[in-house]
């Protein structure tokens, strides 16, 4: 009886092993990875259908026999390096290997070996664990050009935008440079350019005493209608400038004239409207800013064509001049002469209102009435000032 039950027990436990081996091997051969398990001299045991279907071989072909797929001459060292480094304590390794396909083509594997051991520690299996990654390796390499294309467009660009950075410093420091030198030569130029007009103003006023300081408040109030009217300050400047020499070409004039008491005669009037285009060729040599010598050159002419020496009209007229006719008449008017006492300011301010948009430009004259009702300007010269 108890020899029944032992071989009852026996036949239970194959039955079990055979169900368990039976189940086991189902769920490896629905594995898309390859499996195959070696005896220690190489040999197949057992290969699912997965591997067999990949390497286009038949399974009864091989089990019981040798088959080692054709691996590239590169990674045959890798796997010999991983595969000695097996051990019973170091059964597992894994490592990527190119395989050579029977149609040619290349793939790459990735492999899993572990060592099966018995209970006495004796190696009586190798299994191994593998799947196609060449897709996955393709991507990779794909990506890591692409990282290695971009890194070096990347080093291209931080070594093209260094030299434009570098340049631009260059640039920036060349300029800085130049314009300390502009700097420094336009202050020359003006320096030389103040005293060249404090010499003509010195040698019009000695030509013409009753005349001195005349020209300086021309300047002054031409100066304040153009920044009330929105001027620049280069074309103030400008102003400034023409409204300092509009008379220059008075120097001449005989001087007889010029202090005449009396009355003048056609002839005598016909030598001071000279005085604008001997003015002209006086300043044109000289570089001033903007159209100084035009300004002079047109400071008579008036907005219904009556003026000289070419009798313009309106537009014709450029502003600036039209600005420095009307800063011209009120310093003249209130300003004595040796043929007449000064007029009050009130009779300067009448003659450009009664006279708008006749003689005078309406826009400039409205200025200047605006800046003596307000008490917006007052004439300040002192000796030499330019300004």
């Amino acid at each position: 009886l108890c020899i029944y039950r032992d071989l009852t027990f026996i036949k239970e436990n194959e039955l079990r092993l055979v169900t368990e081996r039976d189940r086991y091997r189902s769920i490896i051969e629905d594995q898309t990875d390859f499996v195959v398990r070696y005896l220690p001299d190489g040999s197949i045991t057992y290969i699912n259908q997965a591997c067999c279907d990949y390497f286009g071989i038949k399974r009864e072909e091989v089990v019981g026999h040798k088959f080692f797929p054709v691996i590239s001459e590169s990674d045959r060292k890798v796997v010999e390096e991983y595969q000695s480094l097996l051990s019973k304590d170091n059964p597992l390794t894994t490592y990527q290997i190119r395989i050579v396909m029977p149609d040619g083509r290349i793939c790459w594997q990735q492999w899993t070996d572990k060592l099966i051991f018995d209970q006495e520690g004796n190696l009586v299996e190798l299994q191994s664990v593998g799947t196609d990654i060449t897709e996955r390796r393709m991507a990779e390499d794909a990506l890591r050009k692409t990282n290695q294309e971009a890194e070096l467009k990347l080093q291209e660009q931080t070594i093209e935008l260094e030299r434009a950075y570098k340049k631009l410093r260059e640039e920036m420091a060349a300029r800085k440079r130049l314009e300390g030198e502009l700097t420094t030569s336009y202050q020359k130029l003006k320096s030389t350019l103040d005293g060249t007009v404090n010499a003509l103003l010195a040698a019009s006023e000695k030509r013409d005493p009753y005349t001195a300081g005349h020209q300086r408040r021309v300047a002054q109030l031409a100066c304040i209608i153009a920044r009330k009217m929105g001027f620049s300050e280069e074309r103030v400047e400008e102003l400034r400038l023409a409204g300092l020499l509009h008379d220059i070409g008075k120097i001449y004039i005989p001087g007889e004239i010029l202090t005449k008491s009396g009355g003048i005669n056609s002839w005598e009037l016909g030598i001071i409207k000279t005085h604008p285009s001997v003015g002209y060729d006086i300043v044109k040599p000289i570089p001033f800013v903007g159209n100084v010598a035009d300004i002079i050159l047109q400071h008579h002419e008036r907005i219904d064509g009556s003026g000289y020496p070419n009798g313009l009209k309106g537009d014709e007229i450029i502003i600036a001049a039209r600005i420095i006719a009307v800063a011209d008449v009120v310093e003249a008017m209130a300003s004595h002469r040796p043929y007449r006492a000064a007029h009050s300011f009130q009779e300067a301010l009448l003659e450009i209102a009664r006279n708008r948009d006749t003689l005078y430009d309406s826009k400039v004259v409205d200025v200047c009435l605006r800046l003596f009702k307000d008490k917006a300007f007052e004439y300040v010269v002192w000796p030499g000032n330019l300004r």
